[in-house]
């Protein structure tokens, strides 16, 4: 196990400056690159070259070159994205990443290289659970929460899919309480509320 170290009248996790992506970035893009070039990873590489479109006259070689090119620009721009997000304090996420160049890479290369990132960053999430979670102690209270709110994040969706304008300010109302944080056990209680004016209307 690598050095850790907790913050003096902290009782939480001891931290671990190679657990947190701000710190372990460049080992990530490293890890990925070399992950495409030793070929670990066959079926996204496969999965790629079978969403770019062929050219007439495109050997099979001569695509997958091509192919590959196109995902090296995705780690390009993506690596131009980590190296300006803090030079202006006053962007956000959306103002960086487009001024990155991130939506100028054909979605084929950006998914394929966002694909393997996730890979990379949950190998790195699992190594870090095991090293904050003692050996006896589950964590399937946590996964239950994430689940049980997934679940009523998809009924919430469905039920503002439907009724077209009829339910256009519930929706407005729903996206406003998630901008402001709020849980969707909350956002729950309102719809359950509205379901049944719906109901005894």
């Amino acid at each position: 196990m690598s050095l850790q170290f907790r913050t003096k009248g902290s009782s939480d996790p001891m931290y671990n400056p190679e657990r947190d992506f701000a710190y372990s970035h460049t080992n990530m893009v490293r890890c990925i690159i070399s992950g495409f070039n030793s070929g670990r990873w066959p079926e996204v590489f496969a999965t790629l070259v079978a969403a770019v479109p062929r050219e007439e006259g495109d050997s099979e070689m001569s695509h997958d070159d091509k192919c590959w090119e196109g995902l090296m620009s995705a780690k390009d721009v993506y690596c131009n994205f980590i190296n300006i997000c803090c030079e202006d304090p006053d962007e956000n996420y959306v103002e960086v990443i487009a001024r990155s160049g991130w939506g100028d890479v054909g979605a084929p290369y950006r998914f394929a290289w966002l694909a393997m990132l996730g890979v990379v960053m949950t190998g790195q999430l699992f190594t870090g659970l095991r090293d904050v979670t003692a050996y006896d102690q589950a964590r399937n209270s946590d996964v239950a929460e994430l689940l049980k709110n997934s679940h009523k994040s998809r009924l919430i969706h469905n039920y503002l899919s439907e009724g077209d304008d009829l339910r256009q300010d519930l929706r407005e109302v729903v996206e406003r309480l998630r901008n402001e944080d709020v849980s969707w056990d909350v956002i729950d209680r309102v719809i359950s509320r509205e379901k049944s004016k719906e109901n005894v209307g």
